[in-house]
C-alpha cells in the first residue's frame, strides 16, 4: 500500500466502549502464524492517527515483528537496537502529535 493509497483511507472515529465485546472475540480467535510486519502498519497507524486529534491507536498482533522495519527477530544486537529506537521515534512521534498508540502481541 502506497503512502497516497492510505492518505485517502477514511478514518473511522469510534470508542473502544463501542466495540469492545468484538475486540475481545476477535482477540481470542487470533492464532500465531506467518510473518508480522509490525513496522510498516504501526507507521501507517500513526500516520492516520496523525490526522484527527485525541486519537488512539491500538496495534494487536499476532505475533512478533518478524519481517521488514522494525524487525525485531534477530540474532544481531546492533540490528534489534536499530528495530528497537525505530519503536521509540514512532511513539515519539505519537506523543507529539497528541496522541497515543498500544500495541498487544500475542506469541508463544
Amino acid at each position: 500500500m502506497s503512502v497516497q493509497s492510505v492518505k485517502k483511507l477514511q478514518v473511522v472515529v469510534t470508542t473502544v466502549s463501542v466495540c469492545v465485546d468484538e475486540l475481545i472475540m476477535f482477540w481470542h480467535r487470533l492464532e500465531e502464524g506467518g510473518q508480522t510486519a509490525l513496522g510498516p502498519a504501526m507507521a501507517v497507524a500513526i500516520l492516520m492517527a496523525s490526522k484527527v486529534p485525541g486519537s488512539k491507536v491500538v496495534m494487536c498482533t499476532d505475533g512478533l515483528a518478524n519481517v521488514g522495519l522494525g524487525n525485531l527477530d534477530t540474532e544481531s544486537a546492533d540490528e534489534h537496537a536499530e528495530a528497537s529506537d525505530y519503536y521509540s521515534q514512532l511513539g515519539e512521534t505519537a506523543k507529539e502529535n497528541g496522541f497515543v498508540q498500544t500495541t498487544c502481541s500475542l506469541s508463544d
